[in-house]
């Protein structure tokens, strides 16, 4: 008799005698293994930062909450469910990768079902830098094989058989790259510089590394820039600053992967500059991943976490992220964001220290509501983001791009020049009409600019093509002129 049949005549006495189902081991096993009887697996979830169900009640789930990001360490979790005549003893899980070396199996006592917030109640298994594919199975074992179990051992592994199933990692295409600016404030004479020394560093690499769906988290330090001009909590300054660290970017023409963060501590302390709450950080909401020019921001650059969070937020911002709805006092929110209170929504996982978050406790990094983590939402958005962004390549050649000013508004009718720089498409943003006038006021034209608002402020920036020679003046939609081109 072949072996097929062997089995299959052997599956069909098991079915009819209740015997429990023996699985040979692998090459460097000598015997035949057992499955767990009346213990089922209830769900499997992987965790880089938020928890994705792959499979709930035996069934994979087919639309994921995020995406598996190759590359990045993750947590597997397989969470048992007890029949009601399980009796309490330890057995075994088994995660099986169908290719490379699979971890080592897991023991664990089974006197309760499992529970998200319980790590010690699922068996685990951490995962180091997933690669581009990842196939397994799991199944639960008898650690005692001659244990005369009750129950049965339908839902013992999973997808069963010898069925595989797939991780279905997605990769980004790339790391998360900063560069940071040191500004030395001198707005009151001091020349404070932000901190920038490599615990510091360590907290920025970690803040964005923790909550962004990214293998790597590249920072490098820039050349400085010195500020003279005053910056108050109230938001005073701010755009002033902001637009010098956008135009350094311009000038400087990095990569179009590339985001640039001002970093800045216009007084001796946190306590001190926000004792009466304060602005922390300003940025502009580009929506376009295109829009390489907004890829620019600034904060506060005193010593500690706050400063490594506040980074995190803006360049948030700079992904195309508003605000989740928490704490804002007002301001707008993202109308999608899907959880009520700006919740995280699902467990998240701190893939450094290897602990868990709570939905109930953490709110998304993008509100202003503490403690932080970041939601599945936030993060799968970021994702598709951070995947554009680092598909985009060069720019076009010299001599397909085009000048194009860039205007900053303060939204209270005040606009200035930021600077200008040159671009082969048009920006993202809502479209605004604004009319040419010649050196008599006149009016000889319009155009269309492109308006991206900033995130903490009201205002923001409005791009137009160059205008021309003849052009002496800009009349926007809300009266104010701008004459200086």
């Amino acid at each position: 008799m072949s072996l097929i049949r062997i089995t299959a005549a052997l599956a069909t006495l098991c079915l009819m005698i209740s015997c429990q189902q023996e699985r040979p081991r692998g090459d460097d096993d000598d015997a035949a293994t057992v499955l767990a009887r009346g213990v089922d697996i209830e769900s499997i979830t992987f965790n880089q930062g938020v928890e994705i169900t792959l499979m709930e009640d035996g069934e994979e789930v087919e639309s994921r909450n995020a995406p598996v990001v190759e590359g990045r360490d993750g947590l597997l979790r397989v969470y048992l469910e007890r029949q009601d005549d399980f009796e309490e003893r330890d057995i075994r899980v088994v995660l099986e990768l169908r290719e490379g070396d699979s971890p080592e199996p897991v023991e664990i006592e089974v006197d309760e079902d499992s529970k998200s917030r319980k790590l010690s109640s699922t068996a685990n298994f951490f995962l180091d830098e997933i690669p581009s594919n990842l196939e397994f199975r799991v199944r639960l074992e008898e650690i005692d094989e001659e244990v005369d179990a009750a129950g049965d051992d339908n839902e013992s592994e999973w997808p069963g058989g010898e069925s595989w199933t797939d991780l279905n990692p997605r990769n980004p295409r790339g790391p998360l790259k900063v560069v940071l600016l040191p500004i030395r404030y001198n707005g009151d004479s001091s020349g404070r510089l932000p901190e920038t020394g490599a615990g510091q560093l360590e907290l920025f690499e970690n803040a964005m590394l923790q909550r962004y769906p990214v293998a790597d988290v590249e920072i490098t330090v820039g050349t400085g820039i010195n500020w003279t001009t005053p910056i108050l909590p109230n938001g005073t300054g701010w755009s002033e600053l902001l637009d010098t660290v956008m135009n350094r970017r311009w000038n400087d023409n990095p990569g179009r992967d590339v985001y640039y963060y001002g970093l800045f501590s216009p007084a001796p302390s946190l306590a001190s500059f926000c004792s009466q709450g304060c602005v922390a950080g300003l940025s502009p909401l580009a929506e376009n991943a295109e829009d390489d020019w907004g890829r620019a921001s600034i904060g506060l650059g005193f010593p500690g976490e706050g400063s490594a969070n506040t980074m995190a937020h803006e360049i948030g911002h700079a992904h195309g992220r508003a605000h989740a709805p928490c704490g804002l006092f007002g301001q707008a929110s993202d109308p999608g964001y899907p959880h009520d209170g700006a919740s995280v929504g699902v467990w998240g996982y701190d893939i450094l220290d290897q602990s868990l978050r709570d939905p109930d406790e953490y709110f998304d990094f993008m509100a202003y509501c503490e403690p932080t983590w970041v939601s599945d939402y936030t993060y799968d958005e970021l994702f598709d983001r951070v995947r554009s962004v680092n598909n985009l390549g060069s720019a076009r050649a010299a001599e397909d791009q085009h000048s194009w000013v860039v205007l900053s508004l303060d939204g209270q009718g005040g606009v200035r020049k930021s600077g200008t720089l040159r671009r082969a498409v048009p920006p993202g943003g809502t479209a605004r009409t604004v009319r040419l006038l010649d050196n008599q006021g006149q009016e000889i034209g319009t155009t269309e600019g492109y308006f991206t608002p900033l995130n903490h402020l009201s205002g923001g920036h409005l791009l137009l093509p160059e205008p021309g020679e003849n052009v002496s003046a800009l009349k926007l939609e809300d009266g104010s002129i701008v004459s200086t081109l």
